[in-house]
């Protein structure tokens, strides 16, 4: 399944060319004049959570849409960069702490096998493998510690926060080791608008015995 869409992608690229997704200039999916629109500003949302952008800028919102909906692979080597940059500059400073010297885990926020085989990825794999191949030596994936094993309704659909928290009760499974209890864990998504979907994975790997973990998302809002 993975090489067909592979090979759909490709051949969609040859067809039909890139347009600035701001613009429409051909030639990049993101030209350089509005590489500077998109506005890179890392902000926490919550205590363990970063976003690196706004989900209301309507490029950002563009990229994110294509790469879910679209299959457009090529928005990881526009986003990518930024994240595994920025994941990089933490870990870091975490060296420099002298607070832990693991290569760091990364958690790609699961969606339900069903949906997987539908979209052919998960766009959440696809952003923290990109981090891995960029710094192999700090951070590793780590795909199979937490699934989705419950189909759920898309969480902007609920009307109320109990709804939302109600939506995921019993929706991921954890797989944690003993060995990994102690490692630093860091929640990979995409986009978040309203935080329930990465507290209730992080709520998951606590009650599995993880002590240190952190989220990024592309986008909030």
């Amino acid at each position: 399944m993975k090489h067909i869409f592979h090979f759909l992608n490709k051949t969609v690229d040859f067809l039909f060319p890139y347009y600035c997704v701001g613009c429409k200039q051909a030639g990049k999916l993101v030209c350089e004049t509005c590489q500077n629109r998109l506005f890179f500003l890392p902000s926490k949302v919550e205590d363990n959570m970063t976003t690196l952008f706004s989900y209301e800028n309507k490029l950002i919102k563009n990229l994110l849409w294509r790469l879910k909906y679209k299959h457009s692979l090529q928005v990881v080597e526009v986003l990518g960069p930024y994240l595994a940059d920025w994941l990089f500059s933490e870990y870091s400073d975490w060296q420099e702490m002298n607070l832990g010297s693991d290569k760091w885990i990364l958690i790609p926020a699961p969606i339900f096998w069903h949906r997987k085989n539908q979209r052919g990825y998960n766009q959440a794999e696809k952003l923290a493998q990109f981090v891995v191949n960029s710094y192999p030596d700090c951070f590793e994936l780590g795909t199979d510690i937490v699934k989705k094993i419950k189909s759920t309704k898309p969480q902007v659909k609920c009307k109320s926060r109990r709804e939302r928290l109600d939506n995921l009760v019993g929706a991921f499974e954890v797989k944690l080791p003993a060995s990994f209890a102690c490692r630093q864990f860091i929640i990979i998504d995409d986009v978040s608008t309203t935080g329930t979907t990465i507290a209730e994975i992080q709520k998951v790997l606590k009650k599995a015995g993880a002590k240190k973990i952190k989220s990024v998302v592309v986008a909030h809002g």
